[in-house]
């Protein structure tokens, strides 16, 4: 064996492995396995494999086998195994993380055979685009790689596939990055499957999941003694469990000195009901804690976990069956709670309603401690691991660790019968303690790794490091352990992150009541389901609405239909008709002229009804101008029409009310609070929820409900039933929000009482959300970031309606108007804004969606399949060209957001990444060999603009916390003494929604608005980053602004709150019952006299309303 060519690292490679141990034993066996392979043509991908080259054998020195699934061209070419560039990059990867050996990817694939063996599933065809035969891949695998395999005598079988894995080991599921057992030909050998090394070289996202497979791969090597040198191993953590009073001060008195604890709690349902398949319901009544566990961090060591029981009990008498209880866990968290500690809870907004439960409020913010969550600080690393679905404990844990969560223990207990384990048996007890031990060791491990890499990549991307003064505004920016004096801006992102943990874990636990009677509506929705489905029938019988293959199948006999009409023309006249040039007239050239002009084929509602048919009316059109016939599709435009309409109500009804009505189920009895979810870890930074798109309907969604009233089967109805449907048809029954209401001073208090909030009662009084949302938020941030003189003007005249004004300016000139001036332009203006009735729909609506794409920097193609569908409905000619003019003149028109897009797209070409004006969050794009992937530049450009949005909404909410606590001894809350609640409901995009007596929602929303008060701007001479500007007034001459500087904006703008006082979250000034929806403006506080009760007037004195006008007061 010649080693010469890559002697120096093989030295070095040769004192970290034990590579003797690691060789083939008797290698001249494969030389007559190879002379036989060569002659193969057993299946019939040797028929595309490139004359004169053989199948390609496997190579390689060592016991450690690689199987990929397919060879590629220069794989065939050579005669050699992953010899590609892409597969050497990744032979390179794997060897910087098995043995921290640095060399070329040439070498390091050199060197890597000489400790594995590389081979696939298949040896023939090397097309990347041929189809994957499933009876090709067997018959290779049982003809040659189940011989192949006992040659090697492989210490771990490394499969880049999963079909390969499954195919080989007879196996129906196989874990994914995870070492297993499996039988092959009659032995064991040990598995793991991982992904291909190549993806990182297609996208660099991977990188980190690669890399945490091969530490998988790197502990099994070490367990099985191949490693000669092992550096900085870490000291084994001993996990304690924790059943008596004595050992639970014991555990408290180690612990007591942590600088960092390590928290995790293990749960379950204590009952009959089964859990539900979103996951454990924490503030369900029967839910219950069993174990919580802790460790600490001293000397810069973790050496104990402690798993302390406390919720186990009897299957049969549901008693408990050890000493501790709730309460003295309470108590003992208090204690270690009392100092200023950090402590790292993985998925925070689970961990810290669960302590609510035991009593300990970490909402509260009265104990001097600071949460710091490992999934929130990972995607501050890296954004991309949420899209990777890599966001779990272990997946995280192999990535920044190398380390497995469970590493295999509690496999045989399940989520019911977690909670009645004996845990007497010392059995039990030794596997509970090592799976629940583990969590916060691993919890706290990846904290403290994180924190590095932040500081690590804030240092890398040089972003700077500066003095944040938010104190009294709601906001304390700590800062990383090793950032001091001040915390990097990139760490700010993190501490906002974090310190809004308590209010979504708010926003979760109070929910919404949902009006599940009025949604009952089931007999009438299934009758015109029925009807619909009997119509589409009666036209294709058979045909079920979602059978989408049944539809594209409609939709290319179309194709066939005209394709048969226009084949007897002169092919000049089909240029003409059709748009676009065609070869000769078939259904394949038909559909490629099609998507050659509107895109692609597929069977969403869109593209068929606005595209498609649009296309084929256009075509008929031409045929009748030009004296041909038409072609008759209506029979086709009607069953498909009628398929979406079925779609349509069954899609919403099922999600949203049948979902929510689901829901329900899993509530105590009698109670109709919906509990919404939410989540941090998105790429932009925004919240996402399961509650955050509520429909809204449209005339389009309600057109079912007036036949079903005036269908033939009116006398099928309960008369209260068609009452109510006549009534929810005036107000659109697909505005979801009409069945949310706020939930009632009795079903919070329940819901308080159950989450140890208090114990008493709320005043019985009603009460109301209160809504406020940034105006215009995304068009005021597109002006900060660019300073665009249009959008300047336009911010400065509230009376001017943009879209009207992009109309005026994009198409005043056809209606004879001399837009180049800027009398011409406002006399353009003024023409559609007063000729509304005929424009709105013609100019207004493609315009709005034209504007708000184009502001971003969609390509004229993507704009022209939006807006051209819209254009043809209203009878205009529109063509693609059409739509290049028009993006040409709004780009002129707004030629400082035009520049602003090419500056962001030359910086994500320079170094693939975003840095977020405010706070230092940061968007890597996504790259394919080294560059940026053409969507990620759309998608960067939203998230800079969106990005920053969010953390000024995040902002506001912490300062409206901050209002709230100053203001409770006013409002007479719950934390004053008081026996009432004010606490955040929902946060979408824009919109802030507070939940609070309808007695005081007019100050509620007064402290709101003064909360969304913020201003972003260039840096100020002599001015911090952040400062409270008294000298700017609102149009109200309201000041109490807080400004936020940074050298990446070029205009200052006001953000501030259109706020209404709202009865729900509906728009509607009427509600079924009758009652008035919009209680209160800001403008007519007045309003809301009939439902208020006024404060004694030494409360209103002793405790004057604190907001951020006044920063004395505040």
């Amino acid at each position: 064996m010649n080693t010469s060519s890559i002697g120096p690292v093989y030295e070095k490679l040769t004192q970290i492995l034990d590579v003797q141990q690691l060789r083939i034993k008797n290698p001249e066996r494969f030389q007559r396995i190879t002379a036989q392979l060569y002659s193969c043509k057993r299946c019939e991908l040797r028929k595309n494999h490139p004359s004169g080259h053989p199948p390609v054998p496997g190579e390689g020195h060592g016991r450690i086998m690689f199987i990929g699934h397919r060879i590629g061209h220069n794989e065939a070419n050579l005669n050699r195994p992953a010899i590609g560039v892409a597969s050497q990059q990744g032979f390179k990867l794997i060897l910087e993380e098995l043995c921290g050996i640095q060399t070329s990817a040439e070498s390091a694939r050199e060197l890597m055979l000489q400790i594995s063996y590389v081979t696939n599933a298949t040896r023939c065809d090397p097309r990347q685009d041929a189809p994957i035969n499933t009876t090709n891949t067997r018959t290779c695998i049982n003809s040659w790689l189940t011989y192949e395999i006992p040659l090697v005598d492989p210490v771990i079988i490394v499969f880049w596939n999963t079909n390969v894995a499954r195919i080989l080991t007879g196996l129906k599921t196989v874990p994914h990055g995870e070492v297993f057992e499996a039988s092959i030909r009659g032995k064991q050998y040990s598995c793991l499957v991982m992904t291909h090394p190549v993806s990182v070289v297609h996208d660099p996202a991977y990188q980190p999941v690669i890399r945490s497979q091969v530490q998988i791969l790197r502990k099994f090597l070490v367990q099985q003694g191949f490693y000669l040198k092992l550096d900085n191993q870490d000291e084994e953590v001993e996990h304690r469990l924790v059943l008596t009073k004595k050992e639970l001060l014991e555990a408290v008195k180690d612990l007591e000195d942590s600088v960092w604890l390590g928290l995790d709690t293990e749960t379950g349902l204590i009952g009959d009901q089964n859990i539900p398949d979103g996951g454990l319901l924490w503030w369900h009544p029967d839910f219950r804690v069993i174990t919580v566990q802790l460790c600490g961090l001293k000397d810069g060591k973790i050496k104990r976990s402690y798993t302390i029981a406390c919720g186990f009990v009897d299957s049969y008498t549901r008693l408990p069956v050890q000493e501790l209880t709730h309460q003295d866990v309470r108590e003992a968290l208090e204690q270690l709670l009392q100092k200023p500690r950090k402590i790292a809870i993985f998925n925070a907004n689970f961990d810290v309603p669960v302590l609510l439960r035991m009593g300990v409020n970490l909402l509260s913010g009265d104990y001097p401690c600071e949460i710091y969550d490992p999934s929130i600080l990972a995607v501050r690393h890296n954004e991309h691991l949420d899209d990777l679905k890599q966001l779990s404990l272990d997946n995280l844990s192999k990535i920044y660790l190398g380390e497995s969560k469970s590493g295999g223990f509690l496999t045989h207990f399940s989520p019911q019968e977690f909670p009645y384990l004996c845990i007497q048996d010392p059995s039990v007890q030794k596997r509970v303690t090592d799976y629940a031990g583990n969590d916060p060791v691993l919890t706290l491990k990846l904290a403290l790794r994180l924190i590095d890499l932040l500081i690590e990549q804030s240092a890398e991307l040089n972003l700077p490091q500066d003095e944040f003064t938010f104190a009294g505004y709601g906001f304390r920016p700590y800062p990383l352990p090793g950032t001091n004096p001040y915390p990097h801006i990139l760490n700010v992102a993190c501490a906002i992150d974090h310190q809004m943990i308590p209010i979504i874990c708010e926003m979760e636990m109070v929910g919404y009541e949902f009006n599940a009677d009025m949604a009952q509506i089931k007999s009438s929705v299934d009758l015109y389901l029925n009807k619909i489905l009997s119509e589409i029938h009666s036209i294709v019988p058979g045909l079920q609405p979602y059978q989408t293959e049944r539809v594209l199948d409609l939709v290319d006999n179309l194709f066939e239909r005209f394709a048969e009409s226009l084949s007897t023309l002169p092919i000049l006249d089909v240029h003409k008709i059709v748009g676009a040039p065609i070869d000769s007239v078939s259904r394949k050239t038909l559909k490629e002229a099609y998507m050659s002009l509107s895109g692609d084929i597929n069977a969403q509602q869109d593209t068929i009804k606005n595209k498609i048919f649009t296309f084929f009316d256009t075509v008929n059109e031409k045929l009748t101008d030009a004296g041909y016939g038409k072609v008759d599709f209506e029979d086709t435009r009607k069953v498909l029409n009628l398929v979406f309409l079925y779609k349509q109500l069954h899609k919403k009804y099922s999600t949203y009310f049948l979902r929510f009505a689901k829901q329900l189920e899993n509530n105590p009895p009698g109670e109709k609070i919906l509990h919404p979810s939410y989540k941090q870890t998105t790429l932009s930074g925004r919240f996402n929820g399961d509650l955050m798109n509520l429909p809204r309907g449209g005339k389009a969604d309600i057109e079912w409900l007036e036949l079903l009233i005036q269908a033939t089967f009116p006398d099928q109805l309960p008369e209260e039933e068609k009452e109510r449907l006549t009534f929810l048809n005036s107000r659109n029954i697909f505005d979801v929000r009409q069945f949310l209401r706020a939930p009632s001073a009795a079903e919070l208090s329940s819901i308080l009482r159950r989450m140890n909030i208090t114990q008493h009662n709320l005043a019985d009084e009603p009460y109301v959300f209160v809504s406020a949302d940034f105006a215009a938020q995304e068009d005021r941030m597109a002006f900060a970031l660019s300073g665009d003189a249009t959008k300047a003007k336009l911010l400065a005249d509230s009376t001017i309606d943009t879209h009207y004004y992009n109309v005026a300016f994009c198409f005043g000139s056809k209606h004879g108007f001399d837009t180049s001036t800027e009398e011409g332009l406002r006399q353009a203006y003024e023409y559609f804004v007063s000729n509304d009735h005929i424009y709105k729909q013609r100019y207004r609506t493609p315009t709005k969606t034209f504007h708000f794409a184009a502001q971003y920097g969609a390509a004229a193609p993507k704009l022209h399949q939006e807006i051209g569908p819209i254009f043809a409905k209203h009878g205009i000619k529109w063509n693609l060209q059409d739509t290049i003019d028009l993006k040409e003149k709004y780009d002129l028109l707004y030629w400082g957001v035009t520049q602003l897009r090419q500056e962001l797209a030359d910086v994500l070409r320079k170094q693939t990444y975003l840095v977020y004006p405010l706070f230092g969050a940061v968007r890597h794009a996504l790259t394919h060999r080294g560059e940026v992937v053409s969507s990620e530049y759309l998608s960067c450009m939203n998230a800079y603009n969106q990005g920053t949005c969010a953390y000024v909404n995040k902002l506001a909410m912490l300062r409206m916390r901050h209002l709230i606590h100053a203001n409770a001894p006013r409002w007479q809350l719950l934390q004053a003494g008081g026996n009432r609640f004010v606490g955040f409901a929902q946060q979408v995009h824009d919109e802030i929604v507070m939940l609070c007596p309808a007695s005081i929602a007019v100050e509620v929303g007064q402290a709101l608005e003064s909360a969304m008060k913020m201003i972003c701007g260039p840096v100020q001479p002599g001015k911090p980053l952040c400062f409270y500007d008294t000298n700017i007034k609102d149009r109200r001459g309201q000041s109490g602004w807080m400004y936020f500087a940074s050298p990446k904006f070029r205009g200052v703008v006001l953000f501030d709150a259109d706020a209404e006082i709202k009865l729900t979250l509906a728009k509607a000034k009427e509600l079924h019952t009758g009652e008035t929806n919009i209680l209160a403006t800001f403008d007519k506080p007045d309003s809301l006299t009939s439902f208020s009760k006024l404060y004694p007037p030494n409360v209103r004195d002793e405790y004057p309303l604190l907001t951020y006008r006044n920063p004395v007061s505040s």
